[in-house]
């Protein structure tokens, strides 16, 4: 028999060897108020209380699972992005508080207008869903390359109740692109770690999540971004935009690269919360 605060210790001490204790602390947190049904004021209060057999079990497994570096999204099945319950699998890149921000961006500059946007790569939907929830006026278009992400996509739009114009397609093919419509604002969240990258990243990241939605070739860390932009030369209205998540290494690279590379000479970096270099806007000329 376990008490609830006797594992909760566990826990965190277990995952405080593989995360920076705030994080281990967070992660038990939130596995608990999950498997336990309880408020983390509610497990706090119950540290004396003895877990049910069936859900010290649970517990148990799932902290198996967390020492292998599983993101505890995969395990649990959702994340949260700006106050939405998204569904994510091993299919779809789990977002990223930076994409909150870059949503932020976009609705503080576009909330009135009634515009078409298109989200490039879509992974969980989350962009494209949190715009349109927060500019329900906006007819919002998304692409991603893989079914599957589609498919996770798709059932959270239906979840949270909004409509996207969803659509399998891979941006560096020409011929499955040609034949969208003129957009107002295109956004996008693409791959940009290089493979020489990878070997820094945390293993719960590189070895769990898709490398398709995180990876670039070395030789090519903008592959993504001159495609994107490529597309907006004839799809993107005059005067309309393209915002980006970008690598903070690579920005003012990435901002150069393109001026000299496209039609895109209004370009414009933008730090997030951190004071990172982390974000993109670029505006077409009219």
């Amino acid at each position: 028999m376990k008490k609830i605060g006797e594992l909760r210790t566990y826990y965190i001490q277990a995952l405080s060897a593989l995360y920076p204790e705030a994080e281990a602390g967070s992660i038990t947190n939130w596995v608990f108020r999950e498997v336990l049904d309880k408020t983390t004021t509610e497990v706090l209060l119950g540290a004396e209380e003895i877990i049910p057999p069936e859900r010290l079990e649970q517990l148990m497994k799932m902290l198996e699972r967390l020492k292998k570096y599983e993101p505890v999204q995969y395990i649990l099945g959702y994340t949260w992005f700006h106050d939405l319950k998204l569904s994510v699998s091993p299919d779809v890149l789990i977002p990223r508080p930076e994409t909150e921000e870059l949503v932020e961006q976009v609705i503080r500059e576009h909330q009135d207008q009634k515009i078409r946007i298109l989200d490039i790569g879509t992974g969980t939907g989350c962009i494209a869903i949190a715009l349109k929830r927060a500019m329900p006026h906006a007819e919002v278009h998304a692409l991603d390359v893989s079914p599957a992400a589609l498919k996770v996509a798709r059932e959270n739009a239906g979840t949270l109740g909004v409509e996207i114009n969803f659509a399998e397609a891979d941006i560096l093919q020409t011929s499955q692109i040609s034949h969208l419509p003129q957009y107002d604002v295109v956004v996008s969240n693409p791959p940009y770690v290089t493979l020489a990258e990878q070997e820094n990243m945390l293993s719960n990241v590189a070895e769990y999540e898709p490398r398709l939605a995180l990876f670039v070739p070395n030789e090519d860390p903008f592959l993504f971004y001159k495609a994107i932009c490529r597309f907006s030369n004839s799809h993107l209205k005059a005067g309309g935009a393209i915002w980006f998540e970008v690598n903070e290494h690579l920005a003012g690279e990435l901002a150069q690269e393109l001026r000299s590379s496209s039609e895109f000479n209004n370009i414009e970096i933008r730090k997030d919360l951190s004071g990172k270099q982390r974000f993109l806007k670029l505006v077409k000329q009219e």
